[in-house]
């Protein structure tokens, strides 16, 4: 009878998936990409960045066109997402946001901008750390 060597990199993610998840983060949070793979333009989830630790480029060393799309893909990847703006008439619903992200207007600046801060105090909860001032 045969019996299958466990390979590291299985061994490696069971042993991650023993990790406790914070509760002090929403769960839609979890599942939402926060960041590119270094090596590539794979998306990150903060669970996947918990337990697996892939390296990710930092929000800093973004270009516009990386954040826009990380930005709109956490938005896309949502249920339901509104929210109002001072100088911006009515509401920005998700398909708004998201032309707003891919023209680069002034609301998708602002847009991202939040996104970005709310991307940075998920990890920083996520790995314990204070949030962002």
């Amino acid at each position: 009878m045969a019996v299958d060597e466990p390979d590291e990199k299985t061994d490696a993610y069971d042993a991650s998936e023993s990790l406790a998840l914070p509760d002090n983060i929403p769960e839609k949070q979890w599942e939402l990409p926060i960041g590119f793979e270094t090596r590539g333009e794979r998306l990150v989830t903060l669970r996947e960045l918990l337990k697996e630790r892939p390296e990710i480029l930092p929000g800093t060393k973004l270009t516009d066109e990386q954040r826009y799309s990380l930005v709109a893909q956490r938005i896309q990847a949502q249920r339901k997402f509104e929210l109002s703006m001072y100088g911006v008439d009515g509401i920005i619903d998700k398909e708004r946001a998201i032309h707003e992200l891919k023209s680069g207007s002034r609301a998708g600046k602002i847009i991202a901008k939040v996104e970005m801060m709310m991307i940075e105090d998920m990890i920083n909860l996520a790995r314990g750390e204070k949030l962002a001032e």
